[in-house]
């Protein structure tokens, strides 16, 4: 930083400073990718642990203060958001540019320049990536890609998510519920609530039932919050009580004249509608989560309301039943429509946090291959064949661009050459021997779980092609941002 007011506190350009950050933040996470990457173990101020190697979660949960740790935080929210992997990829790309843009300067190549490059660079990547890809048919192999290193059990996990997304539900018709106890996972056609029926005499189970959804108390209120009611004796108490239970059987006489069978609401329940809904054979289901409301009203047609005052219109239709898991009763509703419930069970948090992550990832995955509906061989093969077009592509330059965009397909070839690392085997002869091959063959990769150069079509290693690409237009973005700012001053609030 610059204190206009002292001496320049950074004892080197603010430009040079800013990469120097960026490249240390992204050597963090470099040993975190692929299928054999390191964890990190992330421990917050209150001594609350962390265990994970998801990227994004990294990166948006260490304390980074540096205006530039702000900015990689900001494209791993970007990744994350976009495609749901990749941030890795991305922020180990964006510290690569960065030291590949510092040699660059200091043999005298302008970063203005630089930038000009690597943005020809970049539009020339997507081509490349593009004509290496394939249509996707298996959504398996895209599973097994992105849970391969992160998850235990991964051959039955990656088998029931196959089968809970064959029918291609989107990210929004699918709600991951945590249950502690042993671990394991599974499907339900329906919408989990982790909520009980409040009432054991209600019923349990219904089919094409009207459900009701409310965003408020189940509750009669005859006076302002802060008005005084002064009591005498007790005839005027139970006076009182019989006006308030009068007017909650009215309530569920109403509901019940409506078809109403089941209804959730956000807030609490008056014991005497609680009464009344139980001798009507209405089930309720009370402090249930806005989240969860919202998806119900996708799935049942039903209007959410604040108000006794509705019509049947609003009402929705659905299947319900209930079941209990390790001594707690939970709730399912299903229709016609897709949702599923994926239910994952673990012995701790920090197990089902991380398993939660890793399916998340896999679906956002699942909904960003429909886009285009294209993917390409993983392993750093695409990476290995793109980096080589380009240097071939540089020779059509003259210029300083050519030292450009060499560098740049030189940071390509840093998401191979770290797969290798993480391999345990020699990475250095690994590396060369999968990017010799490559030049045949633009499907072999680095094979970490053999530790040898292998034809990624035959590992069934494959990744979108958006994610790849958006990695890439991410990793500009900050690069670009980063290497314009030559000086940093301490603004007045």
């Amino acid at each position: 930083m610059v204190d206009l007011s002292e001496n320049n506190v950074i004892q080197e350009p603010a430009l040079f400073h800013n990469i120097r950050v960026a490249r240390t933040i992204s050597s963090k996470l470099a040993t975190t990718l692929g299928p054999k990457g390191m964890d990190k173990m992330l421990i917050a101020a209150n001594k609350s642990k962390m265990i994970t190697n998801d990227g994004a979660t990294i990166i948006q949960n260490m304390q980074i203060e540096h205006p530039i740790g702000e900015m990689l935080t900001q494209i791993a929210r970007t990744q994350d958001e976009e495609v749901g992997d990749g941030t890795t990829t991305s922020i180990v790309l964006t510290g690569f540019l960065l030291e590949g843009a510092l040699m660059l300067m200091e043999k005298g190549i302008h970063p203005q320049k630089i930038i000009e490059g690597y943005e020809t660079a970049t539009k020339k990547a997507k081509e490349y990536y593009a004509d290496i890809s394939e249509p996707y048919n298996n959504i398996e192999q895209l599973i097994r890609t992105t849970l391969t290193g992160k998850i235990a059990n991964e051959g039955s996990t990656i088998e029931t998510l196959a089968e809970a997304l064959s029918d291609k539900p989107n990210k929004d018709s699918v709600k991951i519920l945590k249950i502690k106890g042993n671990k394991g996972l599974y499907f339900v056609n329906g919408f989990i609530i982790d909520k009980e029926i409040i009432n054991q005499d209600m019923p349990k189970n219904g089919k094409g039932v009207k459900i009701l959804l409310l965003d408020k108390n189940m509750e009669v209120r005859q006076t302002d919050a802060n008005t005084q009611i002064n009591i005498n004796n007790s005839k005027e108490f139970e006076e009182m009580l019989s006006v308030n239970e009068k007017l909650c059987k009215n309530i569920i006489k109403d509901i019940a004249g409506k078809g109403v069978n089941l209804i959730l609401t956000t807030g609490v329940v008056n014991e005497f509608i609680e009464h009344y809904a139980t001798a009507s054979g209405i089930a309720i289901i009370k402090r249930v989560k806005n989240d969860d409301m919202d998806l119900i009203a996708n799935v049942t047609g039903a209007n959410i309301v604040s108000t006794f005052n509705f019509t049947k219109n609003d009402l929705g239709s659905c299947d319900y039943s209930t079941s209990e898991e390790y001594g707690e009763e939970y709730v399912t509703i299903s229709s016609d429509s897709n949702i599923r419930t994926i239910v994952i069970r673990g012995s701790n948090d920090t197990t089902l946090d991380e398993m939660e992550r890793c399916i998340t990832d896999s679906i956002k995955v699942i909904d960003a291959i429909r886009k285009d509906n294209m993917v390409v061989y993983g392993g750093g093969s695409c990476e290995l064949s793109v980096a080589n077009k380009l240097r071939k592509f540089s020779l059509e330059y003259e210029d300083m661009t050519q030292l450009i965009i060499d560098s740049y397909a030189n940071t390509l070839e840093a998401i191979p050459i770290q797969l290798a690392r993480s391999s345990g085997s020699n990475d250095l002869k690994l590396f060369v021997e999968a990017r010799s091959k490559n030049k045949n063959n633009y499907k072999i990769g680095i094979g970490v779980m053999t530790g040898n150069a292998e034809d990624m079509k035959k590992l069934g290693v494959i990744e979108p092609l958006r994610i790849k690409t958006q990695a890439l237009q991410s990793a500009m973005e900050v690069c670009k941002s980063i290497l314009r700012v030559d000086d940093m001053l301490i603004a007045r609030v």
